[in-house]
């Protein structure tokens, strides 16, 4: 079925261009995740082409293709147009093709456009405004194919705030030792992005829930809906922060999950302890605990001036300016500036 938005609609001319181009040789679809993003308004990802072009004829679109033995044996390739990364699947007939369009992990990834109108095969349209993870075909099967389907699967329930359904859970329960056999490289990544996901919470709910069955935790229950944006890269304190609104420390057993807990080394009691007491922060922690004081005052530019007041006694006049000046640069309250120097006084008129 074609979904109603039209691809101009919601692909850049870059795209549209390239569906164009390549559409004039042979069959080309843009599948998966971009297209599903997009639907969300979400931020911009790698984009992937499924195509009938042999890589003869994407090498003369493309002459910066680039490929691996390893990337041949599976039919993929990596182009570069106008400084930006395109990945491409190219089948050598209409039956590969096919297998390769449909057999998606999840309903929700299984969107596709020729560039003229995008389509969602089956009910992914419903599933994506529920928000509900349905897989597309056995989920086993695919799991074969690609081990990170465990890790995409937490990853997308945390981005998105997905949930899933009967079929899901029996699936990661049933592979759930099976996560730690993952690449490091790619684990990592994945637990990154997992905890910079707006919806963590949930995820480390089904994380919970698969992992400690026999043990509740009402916190992540009461909060699983509860959405986080993410502020800056620092995944360390983004997750001592999430890890801080509960009672009681979790976060050390998600790490262990993900058997991450001696590489992504946090020490959650001390930071509980510091968080308690902040105007004895150590000056080369400041920074560390500035973004974690910008999570919990939802970064409101007259809370974080009275906090960087309230560290004067252990904060040279200078670096207080500069890291005044560097946090207005740099977010989206400039405009209250005002505000901030009656405020939050920090400019310390009292000379001290």
């Amino acid at each position: 079925m074609k979904y109603q938005t039209s691809p101009a609609d919601i692909l850049d001319d870059d795209l549209l261009y390239i569906l164009k181009k390549m559409n004039a040789i042979a069959k080309t679809y843009i599948v998966g995740g971009h297209l599903r993003n997009l639907f969300y308004h979400y931020k911009e990802t790698d984009v992937d082409f499924i195509t009938l072009l042999s890589l003869t004829d994407l090498k003369s679109l493309f002459p910066k293709t680039t490929f691996t033995d390893r990337g041949l044996e599976f039919g993929v390739c990596r182009a570069i147009y106008k400084n930006r990364q395109f990945d491409f699947s190219f089948c050598v007939d209409e039956e590969e093709f096919d297998k390769k369009l449909y057999k998606r992990d999840y309903t929700v990834n299984s969107l596709y456009s020729d560039g003229v109108n995008i389509f969602y095969p089956g009910n992914s349209k419903q599933h994506l405004e529920q928000k509900i993870l349905i897989p597309c075909y056995s989920l086993e099967e695919h799991f074969i194919q690609s081990q990170t389907t465990l890790l995409r699967t937490y990853r997308l329930i945390s981005e998105f705030g997905f949930t899933c359904n009967d079929e899901v859970i029996p699936f990661l329960i049933s592979h759930k030792d099976e996560l730690v056999n993952v690449d490091l490289t790619i684990r990592t990544n994945e637990f990154h992005r997992i905890v910079k996901g707006s919806f963590a919470f949930h995820s480390f709910f089904y994380l919970w829930t698969v992992y400690f069955p026999n043990t509740t935790n009402d916190f992540l229950f009461e909060h699983k809906d509860t959405s986080i944006p993410t502020i800056g890269d620092n995944i360390k304190a983004r997750l001592v922060y999430l890890d801080s609104l509960s009672e009681t420390s979790y976060a050390l057993k998600i790490l262990k999950i993900f058997n991450l807990d001696e590489i992504i080394l946090i020490d959650f009691d001390e930071h509980r302890l510091q968080l308690t007491n902040e105007q004895n922060i150590p000056k080369e922690q400041f920074s560390f605990y500035l973004l974690i004081k910008r999570y919990q005052t939802k970064d409101n530019p007259i809370e974080l001036a009275k906090f960087l007041k309230t560290l004067k006694k252990i904060i040279m006049k200078k670096l207080t300016i500069f890291l005044l000046f560097f946090l207005l640069k740099t977010s989206a309250f400039a405009q209250d500036f005002d505000k901030i120097i009656e405020e939050g006084d920090v400019f310390y008129n009292d000379g001290k």
